[in-house]
């Protein structure tokens, strides 16, 4: 502020040499002290001052965009339908000022001390600043009333010359053949641009408004519909946001419904409806109790580069995790799931530095072991990557491109709740009713052929999982698929687990298998079944027969081993209470660990 202002700005400014001041004859208050309240408004300035000030505000130097205008605000109103106060504003309203009677605000502070004074006026629809000064005994009133006539005098010209401008820069036809879409803009003395034309996709949308209805009413019925658009002011350097307002009715019926009415325009809904949907990034966290959930980061706020990056590396990983978490599984259940994460990986840097069988164990119960594999590869990459070097990708395409794991849906909400990009993918519902209210019908006038066949057909499942894909990298008890599942008997069960038991022992060195008279290997015993445990895991639903059996050795060690082509070892009973299992195996091993010794 201090550098867009003035060189000096204090709570006790130096006087200026007089040589500089507009000093009133007689004057005794240029060099004045008022003790304790100086910080107040004991300050020397000048119009030029006031005016890089005010300017600085609508250009969004000091604050955000955002910021700046939840800022410009009324914090409450008046007795005056045309004043309200903000923090630190006095804000006038008035609709009698531009040709068109469009209602304009005023964003005023004025300041006095005896015999001077001053006032900004900040009218943001214009980006202009109005600024007087004045000084002497009668001179009160001077700065209100001439900048009363500077702004009657001065707008009008002004909307003038903006149409001027803006004539030949957005008025005209745009169109896009390839969608059948069409919209035609016209200038007139009414605010903002009018909509001659409207098609989407083939669809008239102002000749068909009104049949824009939950449920639609159709055929259309009479009526006239008129649509403006109007600047929003939300713009970047490519992309700039306009607003589409649509009036049904005459300006003969408008009127008529206006004198139904006591209060002003009361037939112009629009006013009190377009923004409802609105909602400050900086509010956006406000009543969350998701503790990913955050204040949205505004790049504009840093200014230093290497703090943003890290804040934002920070935020992604975050985001990321919570993102990939929440996919079928409740908020209520994630959130100590994430709580716990995040105490243990706090950095995309430590995950890509943990042991993967750790961030399985971490994973453990929400599922879809082979996401946590998927997050772990991917934060190795994004570690690792020199182009990425820990910060995942701005975009949508780009994440989906170079994370695995990470699809078009997770790479728009990252993209969108992070970076600020509109990118996050709707919801299919969400689809379907706007596809109805605007007349996108597509596929949904096709014909019906052989719809049957496009059912999804059960098909037999593999006997054996593959080393990649839902359930990869989990450890589980050894298991055996029974041929005739269906007709199963425990004696058919027990026989067959005793040759598959046996069969281990024999494939690890520690045992032989059963001789020809069908006795098991030295030491091992078959205590009996311990019970049945059904489990549906996505497609797939099984019945799980756990068999329970002793063995006596002289040695005992965990040395991992090979069965068959897969990673085994014995292991404790504190140590299975510590591995990586799903939850149909979990279920198992709680069976087993309540059989006495």
């Amino acid at each position: 502020m201090q550098e867009s202002t003035s060189k000096r700005l204090s709570g006790n400014p130096k006087e200026p040499d007089d040589n500089l001041g507009f000093i009133p004859v007689d004057d005794q208050w240029w060099n004045a002290s008022i003790g304790f309240e100086a910080p107040a408004g004991n300050y020397y300035s000048t119009i030029n001052d006031l005016h890089k000030f005010g300017d600085a505000v609508l250009l969004n130097k000091y604050l955000s965009p955002a910021k700046t205008r939840k800022w410009l605000k009324p914090a409450t109103g008046t007795s005056s339908a045309g004043t309200f106060i903000g923090t630190p504003w006095e804000i006038y309203r008035a609709h009698n000022v531009t040709k068109d009677g469009r209602l304009i605000e005023f964003y005023t502070k004025g300041g006095d001390l005896i015999t001077y004074h001053s006032f900004i006026v900040l009218i943001p629809d214009y980006d202009l600043v109005i600024t007087v000064l004045s000084a002497g005994p009668e001179s009160d009133s001077v700065p209100t009333l001439v900048w009363s006539e500077l702004a009657t005098a001065l707008l009008p010209s002004i909307e003038q010359a903006s149409k001027d401008e803006a004539q030949p820069v957005y008025a005209g036809t745009y169109s896009d053949e390839g969608t059948n879409s069409t919209i035609v803009l016209s200038l007139d003395d009414s605010p903002g641009f009018s909509v001659d034309t409207w098609i989407i996709r083939g669809v008239d949308i102002i000749n068909t408004y009104l049949s824009i209805n939950l449920p639609p009413v159709f055929p259309t019925p009479e009526g006239e519909v008129r649509v403006r658009m109007y600047p929003t002011d939300i713009k970047t350097d490519k992309q700039e946001s306009w607003r589409a307002v649509p009036t049904v009715g005459t300006p003969e019926e408008i009127e008529a419904t206006n004198a139904l009415l006591f209060w002003q325009d009361g037939a112009c809904l629009t006013w009190a409806s377009m923004d409802r949907f609105v909602t400050p990034r900086c509010c956006v966290s406000a009543a969350r109790a998701m503790p990913w959930r955050k204040a949205w980061i505004d790049p504009q706020e840093y200014s230093d580069a290497g703090e943003l990056r890290r804040v934002l590396e920070r935020r992604a990983y975050e985001v990321w995790i919570s993102e990939i978490m929440l996919q079928q599984t409740r908020v209520s259940v994630v959130i100590d799931y994430w709580n716990r994460w995040m105490a243990k990986w706090p950095t995309i840097q430590d995950l890509a530095k943990a042991d993967e069988q750790d961030v399985l164990s971490a994973w453990r119960g929400l599922g879809y072991y082979s996401r946590a594999t998927r997050i772990h590869t991917a934060a190795q990459k994004v570690v690792n990557d020199k182009k990425m070097n820990g910060l995942l990708p701005e975009t949508a395409e780009e994440l989906e491109a170079n994370v695995p794991g990470v699809g078009r849906y997770t790479g728009g909400a990252i993209s969108a709740i992070v970076f600020g990009h509109a990118a996050p993918m709707v919801d299919g519902n969400v689809l379907r009713v706007l596809s109805r209210q605007l007349g996108i019908l597509g596929k949904t006038l096709e014909v019906a052929v052989d719809h049957a066949r496009k059912f999804p057909v059960k098909a037999i499942k593999k006997a054996r999982r593959p080393d990649k894909g839902l359930l990869a990298g989990l450890w589980e008890l050894p298991s055996l698929i029974l041929p005739g599942t269906n007709d199963s008997t425990p004696k058919l069960r027990k026989k067959a687990a005793q040759e598959f038991v046996s069969g281990l022992l024999s494939s690890e060195g520690k045992g032989r298998p059963k001789d020809q008279s069908g006795k098991l290997p030295a030491g091992l015993r078959h205590v009996g079944e311990l019970g049945s445990v059904p489990w549906l895991f996505s497609h797939i639903k099984l019945t799980m027969h756990v068999q329970f059996f002793e063995l006596e050795t002289e040695t005992g060690d965990a040395e991992a081993f090979d069965i068959s082509g897969r990673l085994s070892r014995w292991a404790s009973g504190d140590d299975i209470e510590q591995e990586t299992m799903g939850t149909g195996m979990r279920q198992c091993w709680t069976l087993a660990k309540e059989v006495e010794p």
